[in-house]
């Protein structure tokens, strides 16, 4: 259930994203997703769904770099740590590692774009910046919301919570 439960979700962020991709607005709703399951079911159980999707992201906005796949794989580090060290039991603590997660995201993007096309143009530095505040924006909404309105789902079909994700230093780690 819970791989069901996680492709679903990957493939609901994956269409909200290639939408707003296509709109020209840059919201790391799939690092979000991967963020909240990498912290309730470990980066074992999350990493296949979430690079998968990520790659289908990147085909959708004809990326020739895999920007997203690199982006969500920077953001799970930060999920495994935020188990550990962070609180999960309120949904309005997750706004710093949600801007954690648009600015990883962003920069991958804004790197992946400037290594691919070789230009390094000077203009460009405000442009790249409005890309990585808006990512930040856009990520520190969407993961509260993301744990929100997922964690009311998950409670209905009774699946983890991620709220209960927290794990305690010194506990052992089999996810």
């Amino acid at each position: 259930m819970d791989l069901v439960w996680v492709t679903t979700w990957c493939l609901i962020a994956t269409l909200a994203e290639i939408v707003a991709g296509n709109h020209g607005v840059v919201v790391p709703f799939l690092a979000a997703v991967g963020f909240y399951f990498t912290t309730i079911y470990g980066w074992r159980r999350t990493i296949c769904a979430v690079l998968l999707f990520a790659t289908l992201v990147d085909v959708a906005l004809m990326r020739s770099f895999p920007a997203a796949g690199f982006a969500v794989l920077a953001t799970l580090p930060l999920a495994t740590f935020w188990r550990i060290h962070g609180d999960c039991r309120w949904p309005v603590w997750q706004v710093g590692p949600g801007a954690a997660v648009g600015v990883v995201y962003a920069v991958v993007v804004v790197l992946a774009k400037s290594i691919v096309t070789g230009r390094w143009v000077e203009g460009e530095w405000l442009m790249d910046a409005l890309v990585v505040g808006e990512a930040l924006a856009a990520a520190a909404i969407v993961l509260p919301l993301c744990c929100r309105v997922l964690d009311w789902a998950a409670a209905g079909v009774e699946l983890p919570l991620y709220a209960d994700a927290q794990q305690r230093p010194g506990e052992r780690d089999d996810r």
